[in-house]
């Protein structure tokens, strides 16, 4: 079927694309998706409402640029989890149409890490980055926002946290059941522009999950247009080198939910002592219930030996780089930090890596070499870094993903 695409390019314009003939539902079986409800909070969300919510933000270029009033949909679909077929879910956010010819590009944003199921975006659409994202969709684009395995219907499933593989298949087939729920059931109509986003742990399966599509190794249905990617853990080995040589490091759930998401899916076999303190390390397995919040966890580390000091927290031999990369003990942990870090390619789609140049969670170092290592394998008219001055981990959040839009407006 040949398809016609006009870009409106203006950035007032909203954002959409039209064509001239419809894709056919018989183009997209069900095959992914199991069910949907629409969760609504009223029917639909009025584009007024949205407008005052992005001018409460003091984003009033967005709330200019909000045309739509959108509804919100729960998609249980299934996915490839541990050699078996699972049921997880994803909130699907579409434009309600103005014009008939009106076809709305697909945005997959990837959430940044949780550890508290009530919220994930089908169980708290309402929560802060929740419902900022999902009003996007006011702007003239489909959103899709995977909860992951582990959340959401998944709830039951411990989270395979910085699992490559699991993380990228949840989002791949996320996309195929929102295909298909939006063809068959034709909330809106879509045309064929595809875009990934994701922040923090949903900045490194956002990138996962384009080198899979692009590699061949997955296939979401239509190929990426481009993709933003803030502030991820792109290399874990790296970002273990730099945290050690932190005076302290407020975040120590991150390691703690690595062994533990290791552990359990990767068949990671180590004495967390070599890793920890022996006080902390007794109380990480079992930790992550999954109804604590990161901050809890965090605290609740810190509450053990009262400090977040990172000499008094590790082992000594975790620490030393040096030891970490050669002592045998380490070497599963380090393979398995390699093994799902994501690798530079020759990309064959745009990608900008954001950070926050304040950010003392996830070193700007890892953006940067990560630029770096794809212009040294042919990719550097594809590639672009953008570094967001005076702003944090946390506060880098809003201004990244409002930049994103503003970028994807541009194709």
């Amino acid at each position: 079927m040949r398809i016609r695409f006009i870009l409106l390019a203006a950035l007032s314009l909203p954002f959409f694309w039209s064509c001239d003939e419809d894709l056919s539902a018989d183009d997209v079986p069900q095959v992914y998706l199991v069910e949907f409800e629409e969760i609504t909070p009223e029917e639909p969300v009025p584009v007024e409402t949205i407008q005052e919510y992005w001018n409460n933000q003091h984003l009033t270029e967005i709330a200019g640029m909000a045309k739509y009033s959108i509804r919100l949909f729960k998609l249980v679909y299934k996915t490839s989890f541990e050699g078996s077929s699972l049921q997880v879910s994803g909130l699907v956010a579409t434009p309600v149409a103005l014009e008939k010819n009106d076809r709305f590009p697909v945005m997959s944003f990837q959430h940044p890490a949780i550890t508290q199921k009530a919220l994930c975006p089908t169980a708290n659409p309402d929560a802060k980055s929740n419902r900022l994202v999902s009003y996007l969709a006011s702007l003239g684009m489909v959103v899709l926002m995977p909860d992951y395995i582990g959340f959401g219907s998944s709830g039951t499933v411990f989270h395979p946290y910085m699992c490559k593989e699991y993380s990228v298949d949840a989002v791949v087939d996320f996309i195929r059941a929102s295909r298909e729920f939006l063809f068959n059931q034709d909330p809106c109509e879509i045309n064929e522009k595809l875009f990934l986003a994701g922040y923090s742990e949903g900045a490194f399966i956002s990138l996962a999950t384009l080198h899979a599509l692009e590699s061949g190794a997955a296939d979401a249905g239509t190929p990426v247009l481009a993709t933003a990617c803030g502030s991820g853990l792109y290399d874990l080995n790296k970002f273990r080198d730099w945290m050690v040589n932190q005076p302290k490091y407020d975040q120590p759930y991150i390691i703690a939910h690595i062994l533990e998401s290791y552990s359990a899916y990767l068949g990671l076999n180590i004495d967390y002592s070599l890793v920890f303190t022996e006080q902390i390390a007794a109380a990480v397995p079992g930790m992550f219930d999954q109804d604590r919040t990161i901050a809890e966890h965090n605290d609740m580390l810190e509450g053990i030996l009262g400090t977040l000091h990172i000499g008094e927290m590790y082992n000594d031999d975790f620490e030393n780089v040096l030891q970490f990369h050669s002592e045998e003990p380490y070497a599963q942990l380090r393979q398995l930090l390699e093994d799902n870090s994501v690798k530079t390619w020759n990309l064959n789609s745009d990608l900008t890596l954001y950070y926050g140049k304040n950010d003392n969670w996830v070193p700007n170092d890892l953006s940067l070499e990560l630029y770096r290592q794809f212009r040294l394998e042919g990719a550097t008219e594809k590639v672009k870094v953008d570094m967001i001055d005076g702003v944090d981990h946390e506060s880098a959040f809003v201004p990244i993903i409002i930049k994103a839009i503003q970028r994807f407006k541009q194709y």
